[in-house]
């Protein structure tokens, strides 16, 4: 018996030929919701372009939708994107692969996804998807209020601590002061931090207790912050 073959991805296809976002990226959140949830469970059995690259053709492996269950892939393109950072990272982020434009690099596909899944943005834009899912999916209307509630709260949590962040970097900016040491727990940054948090609860809470994956301290963050209080 012949085997069949899949006619690609169940969702549309988000990028054009040329590698720009087909649309502004202000989706409906029930075309979130859907893109988000929809998985290609004919990718095995896709027949992907094959390229040349590094010496030797290479074709996309359908088992990288199966270990990073976010991934998307465009047809246009022959590319991949995650589905969470594309929709739920902010028009300025500084990472552009896998968020604004598509992966092409079958060479070096398993290094970029597996660092992707460990970046800080990445994990930031998982929990907002989240919960963008746990309202959406949200059966009873009380429920949904105390989600929005939880949501609400958390948001003004960070912003506090955001702005703690913000400050700590503005002061150090406008005292020409370096803001890493020789190590990553060092440096002039993080021991403002600490000296500000003896002042604030929140601070000190999130310094303390904070989840490691989203403390918004490390060195990319930072460049992030001294270009958008640049602006």
């Amino acid at each position: 018996m012949a085997s069949t073959t899949s006619a690609g991805p169940p969702y549309p296809d988000l990028f054009r030929e040329d590698g720009t976002c087909a649309s502004s990226r202000a989706y409906e959140d029930n075309f979130k919701h859907n893109l988000m949830l929809q998985q290609w469970t004919g990718a095995s059995t896709f027949k992907f372009p094959t390229r040349y690259a590094q010496t030797r053709f290479r074709t996309l492996q359908a088992k990288y939708f199966v270990d990073f269950p976010w991934l998307r892939y465009s047809l246009s393109t022959d590319g991949v994107y995650c589905a969470q950072c594309h929709l739920f990272s902010g028009p300025d982020s500084r990472v552009k692969t896998l968020v604004s434009s598509v992966l092409r690099d079958w060479s070096n596909i398993a290094k970029i996804v597996a660092n992707h899944a460990k970046s800080e943005a990445h994990l930031a834009n998982c929990d907002f998807a989240d919960t963008f899912l746990s309202v959406m999916n949200g059966n009873q209307p009380d429920m949904m209020r105390k989600l929005s509630s939880q949501y609400n709260t958390l948001v003004k949590k960070n912003r506090q601590i955001m702005i703690s962040i913000t400050e700590a970097i503005i002061f150090c900016a406008k005292q020409n002061i370096a803001l890493r040491g020789h190590d990553d727990d060092g440096g002039n940054f993080k021991a403002l931090l600490s000296f500000q948090a003896k002042h604030d609860r929140v601070l000190k809470d999130h310094l303390t207790n904070g989840d490691p994956r989203s403390m918004y301290l490390s060195p990319d963050i930072q460049n992030e912050l001294i270009g958008l209080c640049g602006k």
